[in-house]
């Protein structure tokens, strides 16, 4: 407050200096000498003459048709005073004494941070110091600054404010969406269809829907924003993440107290700080309390445990119950069986499809003693001058050349990127073992260490996901490993059908081609093929992002198959859940919804997975499950 008192008074200071240097001889009486000082200038004496002690800009030969601060703006535009001046919303507003369009108000205008230079409809921002000129009447001031200069340090603090980024949705076409609670999740308006801009990280949203939580969709979208995570570090901004929540019996205000936001998706709430998720609730259940059990390390139950200890202190196997849930984490990632995804390296998304890759050999000379189907088959498509033989992997990028006659495309794509995603959920990790010659006493040990700490207990959230891993058996002693694999085919996992006659259920929701053959970690949704999902970075279902893998391979009876191709052929045949592809091959009652491990069928439902000794499709015993949703 003493700041801006004292610039005030300075201010009020120099008018008054300005001001004593007229005297008798200022003979206008359309400008008076305070409309000259306002505007910066000094009388020098003689007849009309008038000078800016900033910028030393004289100026005579006033007209009654002139605005005093307009003209030192047109003569003098960088004058330090001239600055100061229109860097305030009133002073702006005051250079808009003659402002000639009739259908933009000069105070909206000034407050989008422009200043008008007198000419026609010529405004300049204050900041960028862009012109903005030919005004239409269904241009909006402010969107018009964001979009042509959207750097403009202006435009950046003024949209830093709720107040200021409503402002844009002057326009905004959507009337079930409030452009209040829209800026409040850090969004504004680009005057566009329904397109919206984080403030931070600049992710555009579009394609609104009825029901969609603004705050929802921006942590949905972009999860690592800054602005996100800031709004999520206080209690009211996570409750404003519920304002949908659908369990009646289990409040938002202790889910928020516990650390936890709404994701939008069922009954689904995840730490802001742990980023563990629960979507499972029981009447009397405390949130508090599910966190703890969940999450013990979590610094925020950690940290608030006074506050939060509602059933004693955190305990020794608590803690340790937290470690063996990580361990089980790496050993999934380290066993292949949850496969790491790099799509920043992915440059060649182009070249995703078999067909694609095919194309790319028409420019080649050269002969390849390799099948080309095969060559494409295993990731690569041709990247050479049509002389050479380079080939590259679509995926991890990695360049091949000088094959020799025996050269096995799979087995030399292993030997030279053997973290490849997209050899590892084709192929798999055991093949890329052997390739790398990797003893298979120490898979086991890796196998047997992973499969009897998820013994342990009943079920275990993957941490960061909403998939349970799960096993009804206590103890683990012996492994079966499969037979070798390189050379041969994968006894049980070339059960790809006819792509012709792929049931639409099991069909790929993106290319509508391909077999489903992955699920999305963390969502947990099984919607594409092996080629689609390694070109997106969202789940197409929840558009949650993901960073992983698991490959999966479905289940048909034959008998199953035959009668359902027969369904599809014959209009006089019943319909029945027995023809359902996707429901248990057991019950016939409930969707598919457990992947065996280790070996990765999925043939049923996960009450009846759990009464699974051995995979009925390949006879391998079964260890655990993971529950996705198909």
């Amino acid at each position: 407050m003493p700041h801006i008192l004292s610039g005030a008074r300075n201010y009020l200071m120099s008018i008054r200096r300005r001001l004593a240097s007229f005297n008798d001889r200022w003979s206008l009486d359309f400008f008076t000498p305070l409309d000259m000082a306002i505007a910066g200038f000094s009388y020098i004496g003689t007849e009309d003459s008038v000078k800016c002690d900033q910028c030393n800009q004289i100026i005579l030969n006033w007209q009654r048709s002139d605005n005093p601060l307009q003209k030192h703006i047109g003569l003098s535009p960088n004058c330090p005073f001239i600055n100061r001046v229109v860097f305030t919303f009133d002073g702006r507003l005051k250079t808009f004494h003659n402002w000639p369009v009739h259908f933009l108000r000069p105070d909206d205008i000034a407050e989008a941070g422009f200043y008008y230079l007198g000419h026609e409809d010529h405004v300049k921002c204050v900041q960028c110091y862009k012109i903005f000129v030919n005004w239409q009447q269904s241009d909006n001031p402010l969107q018009e600054h964001i979009l042509r200069s959207p750097d403009c340090s202006f435009i950046k603090k003024f949209l830093l404010t709720v107040s200021g980024r409503v402002k844009t949705f002057d326009n905004w076409p959507v009337n079930f969406i409030r452009p209040g609670n829209t800026a409040e999740a850090g969004l504004y308006y680009l005057g566009t269809e329904d397109r919206v801009k984080c403030i931070e990280c600049k992710r555009e949203i579009f394609g609104w829907t009825e029901g969609i939580n603004p705050l929802q969709e921006h942590i949905l979208r972009s999860p690592n924003c800054s602005f996100i995570k800031q709004i999520l570090l206080t209690v009211s901004g996570r409750l404003k993440t519920f304002d949908n929540w659908p369990v009646n019996f289990v409040r938002p205000d202790e889910l928020v107290k516990a650390g936890f936001y709404y994701t939008g998706i069922r009954h689904q709430v995840k730490c802001f700080k742990c980023l563990v998720y629960i979507d499972t609730w029981q009447r009397g259940v405390v949130p508090t309390t599910e966190h703890m059990r969940y999450s013990p390390l979590c610094s925020y139950v950690r940290g608030n445990r006074e506050i939060f200890d509602v059933c004693g202190s955190f305990s020794a196997d608590d803690i340790s119950n937290n470690i063996e849930t990580k361990k089980i984490v790496d050993l999934l990632d380290s066993e292949g069986i949850v496969v790491k995804l790099n799509h920043v390296t992915n440059k060649y998304g182009n070249m995703s499809s078999i067909h694609a890759r095919l194309g790319t050999f028409t420019g080649c000379v050269r002969t390849f003693k390799q099948d080309i189907n095969t060559l494409c088959e295993a990731g690569f498509f041709y990247n050479g001058n049509g002389q050479t033989d380079l080939l590259t992997c679509f995926f991890c990028n990695i360049r091949l050349n000088k094959w020799e006659d025996a050269d096995e495309p799979w087995i030399e794509h292993v030997k030279k990127s053997k973290s490849c995603a997209y050899v590892i959920l084709n192929k798999g990790k055991h093949f890329v073992d052997q390739v790398l010659g990797v003893d298979n006493h120490s898979i086991e040990c890796n196998q047997l260490e992973l499969f009897n700490i998820i013994a342990k207990r009943d079920s275990t959230y993957i941490p960061g996901t909403t998939m349970k891993i799960l096993t009804s058996k206590k103890q683990i002693c012996k492994l079966h490993f499969p037979k070798p694999l390189i050379g041969k085919n994968q006894q049980y996992f070339s059960q790809t059908l006819n792509t012709n006659s792929v049931p639409d259920c099991m069909e790929c929701k993106i290319c509508f081609k391909e077999e489903i053959k992955v699920i999305f970690v963390p969502c947990g949704h099984a919607i594409a093929c092996i080629e689609c999902a390694l070109t997106i970075t969202e789940c197409a279902i929840c558009r949650h992002p993901f960073s992983k893998l698991i490959r999966i391979y479905l289940s048909m009876d034959k008998k199953n198959y035959e009668d359902h191709q027969l369904q599809l052929c014959s209009s006089k045949m019943p319909s029945s859940n027995q023809l359902n592809p996707m429901l248990c091959k057991t019950c016939c009652n409930e969707d598919m919804s457990a992947v065996f491990l280790p070996c990765k069928h999925v043939y049923n439902c996960v009450k009846c997975a759990e009464k699974m000794d051995e995979c009925p499709i390949c006879a391998e015993n079964v260890f655990a499950f993971i529950h996705f949703f198909l």
